[in-house]
């Protein structure tokens, strides 16, 4: 299991594509409510058409200024929203991203548990022995160096 900082590291890519496209999207709308006066809901509703690229038409008449925002809306959105899609389907074709929300749910679970034992490997012997704590409802968490052999374990 690799260390928390790794931990963090996996996470980083797809947090940072996700809050790069939340900044968009939250500053588009509130670029529309200032350029154009808008209510929220319609500058929301004309960012997301404008990011997403799917044309569902203008909220209201736009002014020169919100026809140049709607520009830098689509430029900048659509490069937000691309980022985001490649960073989240790199990481699930590379497995990183399960790997990493996996091991991160793990780390929590073993960190909320007490009076527990680790069992330092899962052969033959740890096996017997998780059976036997297993029997006994007793507590333990699997260390080993082989993936093949915590994936048995789960």
């Amino acid at each position: 299991m690799p260390p928390a900082s790794e931990q963090r590291r996996l996470l980083r890519g797809p947090a940072v594509a996700a809050i790069l496209l939340a900044a968009v999207i939250a500053i588009g709308t509130v670029g529309y409510v200032a350029l154009e006066g808008w209510g929220w809901f319609d500058s929301f509703y004309m960012t997301m058409m404008t990011v997403t690229t799917t044309g569902g038409g203008e909220a209201q008449p736009l002014s020169t200024a919100g026809k140049w925002w709607t520009i830098v809306v689509v430029t900048v959105g659509f490069g937000a929203l691309t980022f985001t899609l490649l960073t989240l389907i790199t990481y699930v074709i590379e497995g990183r991203l399960g790997v990493a929300v996996g091991e991160r749910r793990m780390r929590r679970r073993v960190a909320r548990m007490e009076g527990h034992y680790i069992l330092c490997g899962y052969g033959r012997v740890g096996r017997e022995v998780a059976r036997n704590f297993l029997q006994e409802k007793i507590q333990f968490t699997i260390i080993d160096i082989n993936p093949d052999s915590l994936v048995r374990a789960a």
